[in-house]
């Protein structure tokens, strides 16, 4: 999935988004993998002692990091159609999709304040948004996950699915309604949409608080 984002990423991180090409109206973030859409880092990785030597991690981060970005300002709309576990890194991945539907076997969660950390990259902000304060306060304080009814009935995701074909018929119907639609002003919505979204500032706040020595201590 990393790699597909990049493939339609600029070619360097400060280079501007070209929109003289051709951008894909739609692009469905899906997984073949039963049960499993997309999961968190192995939390080792923010332990006091890093299980992989410090670049490797450092480049971890930053692709994800650096795919969350592209997701919010490539002029293409991200569905995240989701059948499976999507916790930590997958949920952040998730609420950053200017959609996301779930099917039956859905389980999100935001997993790290119970492994002695917080969820960065736009994470806690995001669920604000989609759920307003007291309700997100209620899964993120306990780490709770819950599956794809009562996320849709939260605001966590936008439907819930009873079976998976239910869940592809109806991604299928939105992106194919999308693609007879002009590219420029899906474009522009999507532009005035995010603007009501999480600030850079708030997204860069949610990243400085991973991994701070409070947590840290919580892990040795």
């Amino acid at each position: 999935m990393y790699d597909f984002v990049q493939s339609i990423a600029p070619a360097a991180p400060d280079t501007d988004v070209n929109f003289n090409i051709t951008w894909p109206k739609v692009v469905i973030l899906s997984s073949d993998i039963e049960h499993f859409w997309v999961g968190s880092y192995d939390i080792n990785l923010l332990g006091p002692t890093d299980k992989l030597d410090a670049a490797t991690t450092t480049k971890i981060f930053t692709e994800t990091i650096q795919t969350s970005a592209l997701i919010r300002s490539l002029p293409s709309t991200f569905i995240a159609e989701i059948n499976g576990i999507a916790t930590g890194s997958g949920n952040e991945l998730l609420v950053t999709c200017d959609m996301s539907f779930a099917g039956p076997d859905t389980v999100v969660g935001m997993i790290e304040t119970a492994a002695g950390n917080t969820e960065g990259n736009g994470g806690v902000a995001y669920m604000v948004r989609r759920m307003g304060m007291h309700r997100a306060a209620e899964y993120l304080l306990p780490s709770q996950s819950i599956g794809a009814a009562e996320a849709a009935e939260a605001g966590w995701v936008n439907r819930a699915y009873g079976s998976a074909d239910e869940l592809t018929s109806a991604v299928d119907a939105i992106a194919n309604r999308m693609a007879i639609l002009p590219a420029g002003s899906l474009n522009a919505t999507k532009v005035a949409i995010r603007s009501f979204g999480p600030s850079q500032e708030q997204i860069n706040a949610d990243l400085a608080s991973v991994n701070q020595p409070e947590c840290k201590r919580l892990h040795t």
